[in-house]
């Protein structure tokens, strides 16, 4: 809480909407995609006499990420528990990664009288790794162009909006998990690949509109 006269001192394009406007959120952003974990070889999979490593999966080490997301609050307010629907595209090399999926997010209003928001969320959806044909085929030699997987998405965002509509935000830390079966690498079949889980640690910025 602060007082009335520090209210009134901020600045009217840092002051919020009337509760019951703006209820409505399209953000959109881009930053880096790490990977920092997971499962990326099992190495005891294949025939007998014939080892291999399988399941590296889930993309580069390092990948340039875009986002958009839609988003409406529950509560009709301009903040609070909100629902919505992100998409997500991942790009290094001759990987691309596609993320869809619904996402709760709280909008927490950090001090009253400034609209300024600090925003957890999750979300759980779908994952889809492509390959192109060099990668896949010349290079690897294994699985094929399209890995299917479980995404699941969790952290913090930092949103500040600015006469009343403009959004500016920073999103960290932010995890994503792509979670699937590890037999995609090594072929039908072949014993010993289990499930896989690639860890990946997102910093996004951007902006959006509240309406």
């Amino acid at each position: 809480m602060i007082s009335n006269e520090a209210q009134a001192a901020i600045p009217a394009v840092l002051k919020p909407p009337p509760e019951n406007q703006r209820t409505k959120q399209f953000n959109f952003g881009f930053g880096p995609s790490s990977r920092i974990g997971g499962s990326y070889a099992y190495n005891n999979c294949g025939t007998p006499g014939n080892p291999r490593s399988c399941g590296w999966g889930g993309g580069y080490g390092g990948a340039f990420k875009m986002h958009q997301e839609f988003m409406f609050h529950l509560t009709g307010k301009w903040h609070g528990p909100a629902l919505g629907i992100l998409t997500q595209q991942e790009f290094a090399g001759g990987y691309f990664g596609f993320n869809i999926a619904p996402r709760f997010t709280y909008d927490i209003q950090v001090v009253k009288g400034l609209a300024l928001l600090v925003s957890p969320h999750v979300s759980l959806g779908y994952h889809l790794s492509h390959w192109n044909y060099y990668y896949w085929n010349n290079y690897y030699g294994y699985g094929g162009a399209n890995y299917h997987a479980v995404d699941l998405q969790f952290g913090v965002a930092v949103k500040l909006m600015l006469a009343q509509r403009w959004l500016v935000w920073v999103q960290t830390p932010s995890f994503d998990l792509h979670m699937g079966p590890g037999s995609y690498y090594c072929g039908p079949g072949v014993p010993g690949c289990g499930a896989y889980v690639a860890a990946r640690f997102d910093f996004l910025v951007g902006g959006g509109v509240a309406f």
